[in-house]
């Protein structure tokens, strides 16, 4: 269960990251 937990974690934590960092470099880009 808490395994399970973590991977949720992850997996929303990962993306909101991951899309963080694109605008960042987007904005840098302009």
């Amino acid at each position: 269960m808490i395994g399970s937990k973590m991977n949720l974690l992850y997996f929303f934590i990962f993306p909101s990251f991951v899309l963080s960092f694109i605008k960042k470099v987007s904005v840098l880009d302009a």
